[in-house]
């Protein structure tokens, strides 16, 4: 969710045609135009069940991932699962729903609900291309719901899915793949792009204990929310970068007590240092909650 400088480039499609094998039957379909409105999203096949993870930016878009999954395999047992419930991750739901049984932790859920009319106007003002994705939305009632965590067995290989918010928000979620060590992190990794904290339910020291648990999974393969797939080293590196920050912050309030000042300060230094990073707008909100909850 970011009015970056890439906001404006063409593409708020998912394009199946880029759709890579990062591993045995599991596929992503990349952010292949690193626009944040298009989320990398996951297709994962058992022998008897299949899994698409992020639906994407309305229904045209879920329609292009729906018939990416049906282009890798023909069963008809399809679970959906969001990584949380941003427009450009879930809400094309309501036209997968007569296709697939749809699995949501139940913070996430309660989230939609709380937000999801407000981020829906919220998204919709950014462009008219944003708007014509995101038209006929409906939100729809997942058929399973679970705390905390919850397996999936698609037959010859289970799924993990565990909630890690609130961190990016409420009902941040992983999914791995334990079998082919091949995590979906959600916005909680993004590679070149700076946190969004957009809210009060969004912490940045909780976002970093979400990803040093994650760290303990040891990924061979990390699918971000955004950005170049990468490896563990994805993973470990964005921890250490926000451990890093949030010690700036704490060493820079140690010696200033004007909080506005240190985050201007850090901003531009962060801006300097990361130039072809993304959703640089966020920097100082994020340096503003690091502050607040020293």
């Amino acid at each position: 969710m970011s009015q970056g400088p890439h906001y404006e480039r063409p593409p708020v499609i998912t394009d199946p045609s880029t759709m890579v094998e990062v591993a045995d039957r599991t596929w992503v379909i990349p952010d292949a135009f690193r626009t944040p409105h298009v989320p990398n999203v996951g297709i994962v096949v058992g022998d008897r069940a299949a899994l698409i993870v992020d639906s994407g930016l309305g229904a045209r878009n879920a329609e292009r991932v729906l018939a990416a999954l049906r282009s890798v395999t023909d069963l008809r047992r399809v679970y959906l699962t969001q990584t949380h419930f941003h427009p450009e991750h879930g809400y094309g739901a309501q036209r997968l729903r007569d296709d697939v049984t749809i699995v949501y932790n139940a913070d996430q859920y309660d989230e939609l609900l709380q937000k999801g009319e407000e981020f829906l106007v919220m998204f919709r003002g950014f462009s008219t291309m944003i708007a014509e994705a995101l038209e006929d939305v409906t939100f729809v009632r997942p058929d399973i719901t679970f705390d905390n965590a919850a397996t999936l067995d698609l037959g010859g290989r289970e799924v993990q899915l565990v909630q890690r918010g609130p961190a990016h928000t409420r009902g941040d979620q992983s999914v791995y793949l334990p079998d082919v060590e091949v995590l979906f992190t959600g916005d909680l990794v993004e590679e070149r792009f700076f946190p969004i904290l957009p809210d009060e339910d969004a912490g940045g020291s909780a976002w970093i204990a979400a990803l040093a648990a994650m760290q303990t999974l040891s990924p061979a393969v990390v699918v971000p929310g955004h950005g170049a797939i990468g490896d563990g080293e994805l993973l470990s590196g964005y921890h250490a970068t926000l451990v890093g920050w949030q010690q700036r912050v704490a060493a820079a309030l140690a010696g200033d007590d004007d909080v506005s000042a240190v985050v201007d300060r850090l901003e531009a230094e962060l801006h300097a240092e990361h130039p072809d990073w993304d959703n640089r707008e966020w920097v100082a909100p994020m340096l503003r909650q690091f502050a607040a909850e020293l």
